[in-house]
């Protein structure tokens, strides 16, 4: 899967159409052993698996707009506002927002302290927090993935390794940052 893709999918990367259509196949072979027609049943199954898995994916969709109010460019103003005051603006725009860069070049185009490394990650499980938000990629200023998530250690965020991972408090009051080059980050920034 190549960047535009990943960019292009749904905000949450648990698809509940293949549940749906798994739970409406079940459902379709039940019916169709009752009726003694599997044909009939698997057609019946199908019909009933799109309709489960689109209202799942119509429910999942739901409470993620509930959850982040103005969805992906509401995040990225407020992670820039958070992290970036302070930095030049000239650089943010050069080196961060533009296309074809990404938000963790705050860190480094931008010269915003921050701890990097072994540091950041030891400081990163360290902290007490019950749950951030989560989302990837923020490429040419547009991120994927935008959630809730339970505390995670930097171990777990090292485990996806293709792409850029932001953990955010949900106070905004830190970022933990790991990137897709393996020689630069990751990144803990506290705000000021």
């Amino acid at each position: 899967m190549d960047k535009k893709d990943r960019d292009n999918q749904a905000p949450n990367p648990i698809h509940y159409m293949p549940i749906g259509m798994c739970m409406g196949i079940s459902i379709g072979v039940a019916i169709g052993s009752a009726m003694d027609n599997i044909g009939l049943g698997m057609c019946i199954g199908l019909c009933v698996g799109m309709c489960l898995g689109t209202a799942l994916d119509s429910a999942r969709k739901k409470q993620s707009e509930e959850s982040f109010p103005g969805g992906n460019p509401a995040i990225i103003e407020k992670w820039l506002e958070a992290f970036g005051n302070g930095a030049d603006q000239a650089v943010i725009k050069a080196h961060v927002t533009a296309k074809h860069n990404y938000l963790w070049h705050l860190f480094t185009w931008g010269k915003v302290p921050c701890l990097a490394g072994d540091e950041a990650r030891e400081a990163f499980d360290a902290l007490q927090y019950s749950e951030a938000i989560f989302f990837c990629d923020g490429y040419s200023n547009r991120i994927s993935g935008l959630r809730n998530v339970a505390k995670m250690t930097a171990k777990d965020v090292d485990a996806d390794p293709g792409r850029d991972v932001y953990l955010v408090a949900r106070d905004f009051s830190w970022t933990y940052i790991r990137t897709h080059e393996r020689d630069l980050g990751p990144y803990l920034c506290f705000r000021k």
